[in-house]
């Protein structure tokens, strides 16, 4: 087993995971910050400089925990469970890793194998990988650049960031004083 699988198993704090083949390290962190900033107490690592093994090592307690997860890491996993996966994007890489592009997704998608209905599966909406993991993924969906009136996504246009989660009303964001530089960066 690999780093992540081992002290996920010592860890019963929740679990934002991050995952995709562009944009998890800048994600991972504004995730990490926006939970902060929010008032919880977080840790941020994974693939990031701060591996999991050491949360558990220092005996840590944080409200949320907020990984950064290359698909290597998950190849050596077999029980992670995060509560929150999120898959960014999945885009031709490490070909000399995987058989194909098949192979390279469904490692991937390994982030939402133990997931159940009480755990959020985030997803990008436009990306190819979405169509082919989507159908297998048991937790409970919630897409990014989900297009207009998505009961349980949010998108992007003029007026701001549309935010419409299940069981919660909609809601608009104005991103006018957002300082994230480029569209991508504000979509994740």
């Amino acid at each position: 087993i690999g780093e992540i699988e081992l002290a996920t198993q010592y860890i019963s704090d929740p679990i934002v995971a991050v995952t995709g083949t562009n944009g998890k390290t800048t994600t991972t962190e504004l995730i990490g910050q926006m939970l902060a900033r929010s008032g919880l107490e977080v840790f941020v690592g994974g693939n990031i400089g701060n591996p999991l093994i050491d949360y558990v090592n220092a005996g840590m307690d944080k409200d949320v925990i907020v990984a950064e997860i290359s698909s290597f890491q998950l190849d050596t996993t077999s029980t992670f469970k995060p509560k929150v996966s999120l898959l960014l994007n999945v885009t031709p890489d490490h070909m000399d890793r995987y058989r194909d592009f098949g192979e390279y997704t469904a490692s991937k998608g390994k982030i939402f194998q133990n997931q159940d209905q009480h755990d959020y599966a985030i997803l990008n909406k436009a990306d190819r990988a979405t169509e082919i993991l989507a159908p297998k993924i048991a937790a409970t969906p919630l897409y990014f650049n989900a297009g207009r009136n998505s009961e349980n996504g949010t998108w992007l246009d003029e007026q701001g960031l549309h935010c419409h989660l299940p069981g919660q009303d909609p809601h608009t964001f104005d991103l006018s004083c957002l300082q994230v530089k480029g569209k991508h960066n504000v979509e994740n």
